[in-house]
């Protein structure tokens, strides 16, 4: 097998394991009824800190979760691709940061889902790709902006329950 094609596939183990670990997760709550949505951020709650981990891996519907699993799936592999020497640093990166920074300025109420990991890698992939002076990464960072760049409306409040 092709060395890149070999690497292309290896890049999206992860991203499906991830994937694969959320789906589990909605499908235990909606097969036993239980609702992991406490287990979310509430902001500046000590009780809540757990969540900073946690509450990436829950979503609150279905169509919250499908709506952030295939914007991973690309995002992931993405990462993992072109960046193997750092994708692990800027996966645990992302996932604390964006964590840690709703626990300390959130919106008062429980957060839940993986959007801050989206945003994350989003703007990783952007903001790498525009400085490092190599086409593969500035055309990866173009692909990020046209298929993604309507993310920056989502940091506007808006939809009630939606965070």
């Amino acid at each position: 097998m092709d060395i890149q094609v070999r690497r292309f596939y290896l890049s999206m183990v992860f991203p499906g394991i991830f994937l694969l670990l959320l789906w589990m997760i909605k499908g235990i709550e909606l097969t036993t009824g239980i609702d992991f949505s406490s287990m979310g951020i509430y902001p500046l709650r000590y009780s809540s800190i757990i969540g900073i981990f946690a509450s990436p891996l829950l979503h609150g519907s279905l169509d919250h979760l499908t709506a952030n699993s295939a914007t991973l799936f690309i995002l992931f592999t993405g990462l993992f691709y072109f960046y193997p020497p750092v994708a692990w640093r800027v996966f645990i990166f992302v996932y604390l940061a964006t964590g840690l920074w709703v626990w300390f300025g959130g919106r008062p109420g429980y957060h839940i889902g993986a959007s801050g990991i989206i945003y994350g890698l989003a703007a990783f992939l952007t903001v790498s790709g525009m400085i490092r002076n190599h086409v593969r990464f500035m055309a990866l960072a173009l692909i990020v902006i046209f298929l993604y760049g309507g993310l920056l409306w989502g940091l506007l409040p808006g939809q009630p329950g939606i965070s």
